[in-house]
């Protein structure tokens, strides 16, 4: 059965009212605090001889293995490098304290959005004993007093939940799950799903979002611009028509051509160069990260 032009606009209109109840306000309101959360990375790799795009990547990456090994949600991994970010482009850090100050950003972000947090000792641990939990605590309450404890500024995770929130929604969402949003934690999502497996192509945009965290070149872009960039080339890769809806393009203000093609074509670059990256956190993390290799 075929329907008119004018019924088929009419029902993607419907559609798109359906969706963005919400999410469009809410959207215009994270775009709105990200502006608060971007300036920072840029600053701090500039700052001293200690700091530069290898520290900041090297101590991203080590972000990256702690969060895989406690299973942490993946706003925690992102707030953790926005806080990391935000401190180090307002204070100069030696480069002996850049890990210690990692942890303890590590450990607000995990307090801020976990259920269950880090404990110091695992941080201790994970870092060969560097530094003691008192040094954690005293670099937490710098973090804390720096930051005047202004810690909601959306990341390229919580962009992306709500572009997968409603890519879901459109596409009949994932068999038996009631939360779109989080569907990991769903617990009548359909068991086989796998939602670490970056042959899905939702779990290749978190992939392609988390190779970013790695790269200083990354930083030109907005955390919402790499979030729709990120979905945009893994539907790309998964052949998805079309890979761009519109119903997204009005969500988040971007459209298939312009600062989205770039932010593509950047991060293209950075998938095809990442089986060559020292830096293994991120590979660990999905190790069925060829797949995507293949697909380039």
């Amino acid at each position: 059965m075929r329907f008119s032009p004018c019924f088929a606009k009419e029902v993607n209109e419907a559609l798109a009212l359906q969706l963005s109840e919400y999410e469009h306000g809410l959207w215009l309101q994270m775009r709105q605090r990200e502006a608060y959360g971007l300036a920072g990375a840029m600053r701090w790799t500039e700052k001293t001889s200690a700091s530069n795009p290898q520290t900041r990547a090297i101590l991203n990456d080590w972000l990256v293995d702690v969060h895989q090994k406690h299973n942490h949600q993946r706003e925690t991994l992102w707030i953790s490098v926005q806080i990391l970010d935000r401190f180090l482009a307002k204070c100069c850090v030696p480069r002996a304290k850049l890990q210690l100050t990692a942890a303890a950003a590590t450990l607000i972000a995990a307090k801020y959005e976990e259920v269950e947090p880090l404990e110091i000792d695992e941080l201790v641990y994970l870092s060969d004993n560097s530094f003691s939990n008192k040094d954690i605590i005293q670099m937490e309450c710098s973090i804390l007093r720096v930051l005047k404890f202004d810690l909601g500024c959306p990341t390229g995770a919580h962009f992306m939940r709500h572009l997968l929130g409603v890519d879901k929604k459109m596409n009949g969402g994932v068999e038996g799950c009631t939360d779109p949003m989080h569907p990991e934690l769903d617990m009548h999502a359909k068991p086989n799903f796998d939602f670490m497996n970056s042959n899905t192509k939702e779990g290749m945009a978190w992939m392609l979002m988390e190779l970013s965290l790695i790269s200083h070149d990354m930083l030109q872009f907005a955390p919402s611009l790499i979030a729709c960039a990120a979905l945009l080339l893994s539907n790309e890769i998964h052949k998805v028509q079309p890979p761009w809806p519109s119903i997204l393009s009005q969500l988040s203000g971007y459209s298939s051509r312009g600062k989205l093609t770039d932010c593509v074509l950047a991060l293209n670059k950075l998938a095809q160069e990442a089986y060559g990256n020292p830096l293994m956190g991120v590979r660990k993390r999905w190790p069925n990260m060829e797949a995507l290799f293949k697909s380039l």
